[in-house]
């Protein structure tokens, strides 16, 4: 792993210093000043930054995996791109005020970045000196574009639709770009039944849907969009299902069904109509992919494939359970509160449990005054769905100490809307 960030540090050097550089610098400060000149814009980067996180991959080099362009040559850069554009969002953070925001920041948002320090600081003091510098420099990024800038973007409800419609058209961005990849190379993103997709891997892949299916949905009802949007999501979901049953990702099915279980809960009836729309481009896609459908074996598995994962976590814990461990093969495996004590030990445990009732908390009140929320109770819905959908997700796949991932923004986007709800109506009940 260690190896991997020096070679991606020096993958981004030399291209810096290339004629393909300059261009791209050119490119990015035209970025930065469209940023500046227009309120929109960061919506857009927001966007493709969580798209372009799907492709951000350390290794693909288990299976011959290479995209066709331009999807190679953006995964090839995939790291430096999202790194850049979180650098570009600073723009709009520091043009943002607080508004009539009271509360930007949430103690559960101030945790997330506490436990991601821990971690970073962890790998520093095992030796490990530029994965953890490298990851506390972007971890503090994360969270000045995300954790606090993004607050200061939500001042009204389209601003939270907005934030919304980024990780729905990262969602749709992924499901084109590989149906794109199945059409050119079929075989370069299926691997034996299973699709890898452009994420490489099909675990990863169930994740990314996972992430994306709630918010689609969630705008899929939303009555004031355009209904040509809503029924191009419904296509998308369709896709996406597909995607998900061929990856075989138990995990990924897991998370999705409680998502959007959880989403739907008050409104049964509305999610019968959606899965009727989806379900007939869930069948056109599988006229496309006649092989799809194979991944349903492995979904209906029931073999054991994490045990093992596990009993290597709690083995290293138990060598060093005040601190956990790291060497330079220390990497995060199928289970992200094991990954947690192993790496860091009690005390890396104590602080995700602390970060874990922060948020729990906040998403409590946020229930208690559901029906304060009026025609968008739905929103409460999808927030909750999306945090117990991640929480149980975390169970089986080691995505809470990732960097740049897509789940990591997406919790950090959570949070931002979580803070301004409950900021809406402490403001609301203090001006009556």
């Amino acid at each position: 792993m260690e190896s991997s960030v020096n070679a991606q540090i020096r993958l981004l050097l030399e291209t810096l210093f290339s004629p393909v550089g300059f261009l791209a610098l050119a490119v990015y400060l035209s970025l930065l000043v469209t940023l500046g000149a227009s309120t929109r814009a960061k919506w857009v980067v927001l966007s493709i930054m969580l798209w372009t996180a799907t492709l951000a991959l350390f290794d693909v080099s288990w299976v011959d995996n290479t995209l066709v362009f331009p999807l190679e040559q953006i995964r090839h850069y995939g790291r430096p791109i999202t790194v850049a554009l979180l650098v570009a969002l600073l723009v709009p953070t520091l043009q943002s005020g607080r508004g009539w925001r009271s509360n930007l920041v949430l103690g559960g948002t101030i945790g997330v970045l506490v436990f991601e320090l821990c971690l970073s600081t962890r790998f520093v003091l095992g030796g490990l000196l530029m994965r953890g510098v490298a990851g506390g420099l972007t971890y503090s990024l994360i969270f000045l574009t995300l954790g606090l800038g993004l607050s200061q973007w939500l001042q009204n409800i389209r601003d939270v639709h907005a934030a919304l419609w980024s990780i729905a058209i990262a969602g749709s961005l992924f499901a084109l770009g590989n149906i794109y990849q199945l059409i050119i190379n079929h075989s370069a993103v299926v691997f034996g039944n299973r699709l890898i997709a452009t994420a490489g891997n099909p675990q990863a892949t169930g994740l990314v849907i996972a992430v994306a299916l709630p918010p689609i949905c969630y705008l899929i009802m939303l009555k004031a969009a355009p209904k040509y949007l809503r029924l191009y999501l419904t296509a998308i979901v369709g896709f996406l299902s597909l995607f998900l049953i061929w990856t075989g990702s138990r995990t990924g099915l897991l998370m999705s069904l409680i998502g959007l279980g959880l989403l739907f809960r008050a409104h049964i009836g509305r999610l019968f109509a959606v899965t009727i729309v989806c379900g007939i481009f869930l069948l056109f896609a599988m006229s496309l992919f006649e092989d799809s459908t194979q991944g349903i074996e492995r979904l209906v598995s029931t073999q054991n494939t994490r045990s093992g994962q596990w009993g290597v976590l709690i083995e290293e814990f138990a060598r060093s359970p005040l601190v956990g461990s790291v060497t330079q093969e220390s990497g995060v495996l199928e289970n992200s509160y094991l990954s947690t004590a192993a790496r860091t030990g009690l005390i890396g445990l104590a602080v995700l449990l602390a970060v874990m009732t922060l948020v729990v908390t906040s998403v409590v009140r946020l229930n208690l005054r559901r029906e304060e929320f009026g025609e968008h109770r739905l929103l409460v819905d999808l927030i909750t769905a999306g945090f117990v959908s991640l929480g149980v997700g975390a169970c089986f796949e080691g995505f809470l100490l990732g960097t740049l991932t897509n789940q990591i923004f997406v919790i950090y986007i959570y949070l931002a809307i979580l803070a301004f709800m409950l900021d809406a109506v402490d403001f609301r009940a203090q001006n009556q």
